[in-house]
């Protein structure tokens, strides 16, 4: 079991510090959690058990949630900031290459290459019969697999809310020319 696994029993009853397990202040959110039922963030499918077998669970984490939400919610944002810089970085990039008239194609090329595995991967699930042992491995594979297609094709297409920032910058730009146009 991982930290993933535990921030979705966690998510169920309290869903910014389910959220939280998976970045990076993970393990210190799940020590807090560990150390609420006697347990080890080390040994995480015992916590789990440990979790679900208490009928107080759902009020224990509501209470670490509510006890620690402006620093959950700080760790988030933190977070958000740190991935719109690195993709910000990596098209920086991408226009300094472009601008000196070379060209990087080993983006494009990881982008074409995650876009076969998936597609390869999910033709082989709807093909063949997965077995029962391994069909959580398969999950995790899959999953991580997706995650980063998704963060690839983000990469090259851009995401909602650098669209939107992006968007939000062209529509000021554009009111700020028409009212200079007016005067």
């Amino acid at each position: 079991m991982s930290l993933e696994a535990l921030g979705q029993v966690v998510a169920k009853a309290a869903p910014l510090l389910g959220s939280a397990l998976g970045g990076s202040a993970g393990a210190a959110i799940g020590s807090i959690i560990a150390s609420k039922w006697g347990g080890n963030i080390d040994s995480s499918e015992e916590l789990i058990q440990r979790i679900e077998s208490d009928p107080q669970a759902h009020l224990k984490l509501i209470e670490i949630q509510s006890n620690h939400e402006i620093e959950l919610q700080r760790i988030q944002l933190m977070e958000s900031e740190t991935q719109l810089k690195e993709r910000e970085n990596a098209r920086q990039r991408e226009t300094t290459l472009a601008q000196a008239g070379k060209r990087d194609i080993t983006p494009a090329l990881l982008a074409y290459l995650l876009t076969l595995g998936i597609l390869s991967a999910l033709y082989y699930l709807f093909i063949h019969r997965v077995p029962t042992e391994n069909k959580e491995l398969i999950i995790a594979i899959v999953s991580a697999l997706s995650t980063v297609w998704i963060g690839a094709m983000a990469y090259f297409h851009g995401s909602s809310a650098g669209s939107r920032a992006k968007d939000s910058s062209i529509h000021h730009e554009d009111n700020k020319h028409s009212t200079i146009e007016m005067r």
